[in-house]
């Protein structure tokens, strides 16, 4: 399995606190911070011929000047829209190319409209299969629906898989070892420094989202977490560097 060597810190749609989030300015960005890795989510066009794109909403509304739902535009509608400062929502497939030419890591999340959660995942996987370079290792995929973690299980699995977890459920060690996960994404909103040190017991790296405040940050450390997930990727490695935290990665 070729998996990625995981920083502490990961940058968040790129660098969403300084560039339009989920854009290919984002991902520079990112790289121009310090990041090793970045975050980024994808999903599935409308259109006769769907297509992956590095989206995060449903709708178009909150991130672009156009409206309505990501499932019913076609891709050469939604390239004309502004998703931020004049930028495009970019494919996949020219996402990946620049995470080449940055060398740069990835976690990808896919991130599915309603109901079309084999597909999107199916169609992430080949997509990958046939545009990541055989050079890198491959991004961490990750999902709150166990049904596309479900697929990358299946049709790749020597791929590393991130299970999400928003409001865990009672069976989330059964669903993570059914998976075969690689990492726990986790949301600190919702979770104590009891359920916290339960996901850290389970033995697999802890990565936490998203985390903007270096006292947090600090307390989530010491805790034991593997890494962080920040819209701000400069400012926490700098953090970290300023009290001797060593700005390192790990494997899985």
């Amino acid at each position: 399995m070729r998996i990625p060597t995981i920083p502490c810190v990961i940058g968040h749609r790129g660098a969403a606190m300084d560039a339009p989030e989920n854009t290919l300015a984002s991902i520079r960005e990112a790289h121009r911070q310090g990041a090793k890795m970045i975050e980024f989510d994808v999903k599935l066009t409308g259109g006769p011929t769907p297509e992956l794109i590095i989206f995060h909403d449903d709708t178009l509304d909150r991130t672009t000047n156009g409206h309505g739902l990501i499932r019913d535009v076609d891709y050469p509608t939604l390239a004309k829209l502004d998703a931020g400062r004049g930028e495009t929502i970019p494919l996949l497939r020219d996402a990946i190319a620049l995470l080449a030419a940055l060398e740069l890591d990835a976690n990808i999340e896919i991130k599915p409209c309603p109901g079309r959660e084999v597909e999107t995942a199916t169609a992430t996987i080949k997509l990958l299969q046939q545009h990541w370079p055989a050079n890198k290792p491959w991004p961490i995929l990750s999902s709150f629906q166990v049904p596309c973690l479900e697929i990358c299980r299946d049709l790749w699995p020597t791929c590393p898989r991130g299970y999400l977890i928003d409001r865990r459920p009672d069976d989330w060690r059964d669903i993570a070892r059914d998976l075969g996960a690689t990492t726990l994404h986790v949301g600190h909103r919702h979770e104590t420094a009891t359920s916290m040190a339960d996901y850290i017991n389970f033995n697999l790296p802890v990565l936490v989202y998203t985390v903007n405040d270096p006292s947090l940050a600090d307390q989530l450390t010491r805790q034991g977490v593997a890494a962080i997930f920040t819209d701000a990727p400069g400012r926490m490695i700098s953090h970290y560097k300023s009290v001797a935290k060593p700005y390192q990665s790990r494997r899985p």
